[in-house]
This record gives structure tokens, sequence and C-alpha cells, in this order.
């Protein structure tokens, strides 16, 4: 990069509520070389989740497209980089280092800057990491391009879990599987539903190297040399919420809302990370993030998937290779993910959601709205209550989007599966979600000392 001291400023906010932070007086200084660029602003208005990025244009007379260069050669912005401010009307100051993260670039003064955004704490970025060797620590991003590293490195299949955030308020979708889909039943009506509120979802399932962060590994491949990559299986629902042993019960879903065992996998997660939803989806939650905007029984939109469809998207029966007769799960996030950046919601390792399953449809049928033959919408489903679940070995839940164990009929957006609470296998898995209420309702927890200011 060139020497020389050049400043130059961008404005952004997100209006997203009455009283929206503003982001002023941004300002980007680099003198070249080794040496850290500073990003100032003022931050005003209302209390803010601030992100910054780094572009650069794509003419030398700064003329042409303004392109993010992206959290890989972004690395760590220092001090406000993807945090919380809470102090407003100061001048806040941040650092990045190019000579560590982007050198060796000659560019012209005037062809990069930083771009400061400011969002409501109830309407919060798209990405959201989770550090989970860490206590309280969130940092949040704009698009997938931001995060340092890229999308691909270890980091958010071991100590940290990527979060995307669903934009499901106030949507009406179809759930279910039309007559004529492969493996439609009366277990999976198609049935009007609205959820009102956005949430965070994972983007990889759970894998292996998150989970014993909490507790001993469980999975069958536990011993391969990279297993950490790879989704956890033997995903017990009384191991990651919590029994209770009055009632047989994995905390009592939906009696007793989101509430689990604080020795629990969840329940040790949510005292790291300090979100107190932190969970498993429900069924309908898993469902719209898993179609992202499609009605197909495949999430890349194709109304009669071909093999070759299949195998983009998903890892079933038929395209691992095997180990002691069992078909082998894959590393997660090596295909194609869905509209929404999620990866492997169809096969891989089958995924287990809060919601009790019972066989024969008439309870599940019941938890609709009044109506819905004709189009009445059902709000907030939480499945059917504990008594109605299938009785066996154990009380069944629902498990969904198919597996390793499985054909590609199985992995469809709306097939139903079940397991019991205590039933554990090499293809079962799960992912976590978790409220934006309960993220805006967490932040305000960091300390004023964690802004950096003047």
């Amino acid at each position: 990069m060139k020497n020389g001291l050049f400043v130059l400023s961008a404005f952004a906010l997100c209006a997203a509520c009455a009283e929206n932070p503003i982001v002023s007086n941004v300002a980007f200084s680099y003198a070249g070389g080794r040496m850290p660029a500073l990003i100032t602003y003022t931050l005003s208005g209302a209390p803010a989740i601030v992100t910054v990025d780094i572009e650069t244009n794509t003419l030398s007379d700064a003329t042409g497209d303004w392109v993010n260069i992206g959290g890989e050669a972004t690395g760590r912005i220092y001090g406000q980089g993807a945090t919380v401010v809470w102090i407003t009307n100061k001048v806040v100051k941040a650092y990045w280092l190019p000579g560590e993260s982007w050198p060796n670039q000659n560019l012209p003064a005037g062809t990069i800057r930083a771009c400061v955004t400011a969002f409501p704490t109830n309407s919060p970025p798209d990405y959201m990491v989770v550090d989970l060797a860490s206590p309280t620590n969130l940092a949040f991003y704009t698009c997938e391009k931001s995060l340092p590293g890229g999308i691909g490195s270890d980091l958010y299949r071991t100590n940290s879990m990527v979060m995307r955030r669903i934009p499901a308020a106030n949507v009406v979708w179809r759930m279910g599987m039309p007559e004529g889909e492969s493996g439609a039943s009366v277990l999976s009506t198609p049935h009007n539903v609205l959820l009102t509120e956005d949430y965070y979802m994972g983007v990889f399932e759970l894998t292996q190297g998150q989970y014993t962060l909490f507790a001993s590994n469980p999975s069958t491949y536990r011993h391969f040399h990279n297993s950490a990559w790879f989704p956890l299986d033997h995903a017990l629902s009384n191991n990651l919420r919590g029994q209770d042993a009055t009632e047989n019960d994995p905390y009592g879903w939906p009696r007793e809302d989101h509430a689990v065992s604080p020795t629990s996998v969840i329940g040790l997660m949510r005292a790291k990370t300090g979100l107190s939803m932190l969970d498993l989806p429900t069924e309908a939650q898993w469902e719209y993030a898993c179609r992202a905007g499609t009605g197909t029984p495949i999430n890349s939109g194709k109304a009669s998937p071909t093999t070759t469809d299949w195998k983009q998207v998903a890892w079933y029966s038929g395209t691992t290779f095997k180990t002691n007769g069992n078909n082998v799960t894959s590393i997660v996030g090596k295909l194609k993910p869905n509209n929404w950046g999620l990866y492997d919601m169809h096969a891989n390792a089958m995924e287990v959601c809060l919601d009790w399953y019972e066989s024969e449809g008439a309870a599940f049928i019941a938890t609709f709205q009044p109506g819905w033959e004709d189009g009445a919408v059902t709000t907030n489903p939480v499945g059917i209550a504990w008594a109605d679940a299938t009785i066996g070995s154990s009380r069944s839940v629902v498990k969904r989007g198919g597996s390793v164990a499985h054909g590609a009929d199985a992995a469809s957006s709306g097939r139903r599966g079940s397991g019991g609470i205590a039933y554990g296998a090499y293809y079962i898995g799960c992912r976590l979600a978790c409220p934006i209420s309960d993220v805006a309702k967490m932040l305000p927890n960091l300390s004023e000392e964690e802004a950096v200011t003047e």
C-alpha cells in the first residue's frame, strides 16, 4: 500500500427501531507499511451492535464499485470490530492491522475505506459467532464474507459456533409435505404456520469438537484424526437438555418452555455464552430454516430433484464411505448451503428437534389452528403435549433432515422422522437455535469497560 496519510469518511445506520443508533464522523487513517489503520467514529442515539468492514474500490480513481475485502483479509478489527457499544456521544476507536492480515498491497489513496454500521440491539446483524471457549463472548458480522478466516475456518467447527439470523418474523408459510410427495402422510399434513420472531440457527450441525468442550464425546467416529469437525452423533435429548426424573421428560417441553437442567450440555453452554434460550430448534423453526424460502422437497428449489441435485446438498445412503458396515457422516459444511447459508440441512446427521412425536397423527393435527384445512394459521407451533408422545422403550421426539443411514427421499424438507429420547445412533445429531430477543436481553450484561473510547 502506498505510504502517506489519508482520511476517508463513511456513514451507515439501521432504521429498525424507534430510537435508532447513529454512526457519524467515521474516519479511516493509514500511513502504510505495517502501521495499524486507525478507525474512529461517533455513536449517538442509542446503544448498538457495531460492525466494521474494510472496502476497496475496483478502479484507481474510486469511481467503480466498492467491494468488501472479506473477513480473512480483514482479520480482527481490534477495539470495536464486531461488538456492542454502550457509551454514546463519544468518539470510539478501532484498529485494523493490514500488515498482518492483508500484506503487500499497493492501493492509491482514496481507494480503501472503513464502513461502520450500527445495528439496534433488537435487530442484530445476520451472522453471530458464539465463542464456546470464553464466557459471554459474542461477535457479529454483516455477511458470511466478513467472517474472519472465512466460513471454512476450523475455528467455526471447534471452539466457536457460527449462527445465521433466520428472517422468520410474521411470515406465513406452508409447513409439511403435499400429497404425492415421497413420504407424505397424515404425519406431514401441510398446514399454514407463522413464527413471530427471527432467530439464529447454527450454520453447521453441532460438531464433536464443540460438544466435547462441555461433555465427553459419545460419537461413533470420535477416533478419527479429524473427528472434531464431524457432526456430533449419538445426540440424546436427555443429555442435551437434561432429564426430569419425575416425568421421564427432557425438562418438560413444551410444559416448561425452554427450561433445561443447568448441568446438561445446553445448560452448560448457556452458562458459558450468556444465551439463556440457546436450545434445540422447534420442528417449525427447523423446517422453515431448512426450506430457506422454498416450497420444494429440496432446498435448492428443484421441484423434482434428481440424484445429481441431491448429491450437491446432502450426504445420504450411497454417497459416503462405510466403516464397520455403517455409512460414515462427513465433515460439516462440505456441500452447497441453502439460500440462507445453512449447510447439511439435508442428511449427514439426522437432527433432533424439541417437539414430541406421536405415531398416529391425531394429536399432531390437533395442534394446528382450527380451520387449518381452509388456510387458518398456526402461530409458533410447539408440537404435541408430552402425554401424547408415542410410548415404546421411551417417548419419542421429532428428528429431521434424513441422514447417511437413509435414502434421499428421507432428507426432504418436510419429511418427519422420530426416535426415543434415550436412543442414540451413529447418524443422529443436532444443531442449535436462539431467538433474537434472547440476544438483545443478554447484550446489556456486557460492561461499558468493554468499549474502547477516547
